[in-house]
């Protein structure tokens, strides 16, 4: 790694049962997977090359077993490292550790439930790290779609609720409660519930299965 600034994007591999769970409900596991891997495929080419220079991007993913699977999946010109930690908070913790350790100045964390997240959107909330400790992007349903830090803050991750819509309000409190300046981004919206499926990422699906 060689940029000031990192984009992280959190993946897992897209196996029947272990994505998408909530969608899986009223799509079948199978078609929740499928679902699930046209969309980190989108955000990744969108994302995930970086033809400006202005990020390097690391790719962490989940399980740390299949590793060989998720490189034959999104290809081995890019840069990966396992997901570690017994929870959500955990694993962005020890993330953002790995990429300050390697000498990151700005990191931004996203995953590949949010359709609308832009390259823009990214370089926007790392020009904010220039000034601030913290940017968060909030979801429409109380989690977020972007955090990004000036630094390593551990503690940030602490006593969270994840899963649940008070993500983005409890990362806002303790932001407050450790003193550390902060900025938010546009809500935007994440693709979780069936009531989440619009006919484009239907036609996106149907189109995957031609």
């Amino acid at each position: 790694m060689s940029a000031e600034n990192v984009l992280m994007i959190f993946v897992k591999y897209p196996a029947p049962g272990r994505v998408k769970t909530r969608l899986a409900k009223t799509l079948g596991a199978k078609e929740a997977a499928r679902l699930y891997r046209v969309m980190a495929e989108d955000v990744i080419r969108r994302l995930g090359t970086n033809v400006h220079g202005k990020y390097d991007t690391i790719i962490f993913f989940d399980p740390p077993d299949r590793a060989s699977d998720i490189k034959d999946w999104l290809g081995n010109g890019r840069s990966y490292t396992p997901q570690s930690g017994r929870d959500l908070g955990e694993k962005l913790a020890n993330a953002f550790r790995t990429v300050f350790d390697l000498g990151a100045r700005r990191a931004v964390v996203i995953g590949t439930d949010c359709l609308s997240i832009t390259g823009e959107i990214i370089t926007g909330a790392l020009q904010h790290l220039e000034k601030k400790d913290v940017v968060i992007g909030p979801t429409e349903d109380g989690g977020y779609y972007l955090l990004g830090l000036s630094r390593n803050i551990p503690e940030l991750f602490d006593s969270i609720d994840w899963s649940t819509d008070k993500v983005f309000r409890q990362t806002v409190e303790k932001a407050k409660r450790l003193k550390l300046s902060y900025t938010t981004l546009e809500p935007l919206k994440d693709l979780d519930e069936p009531s989440d499926l619009s006919p484009t990422v239907l036609q996106m699906l149907r189109q995957k299965n031609t």
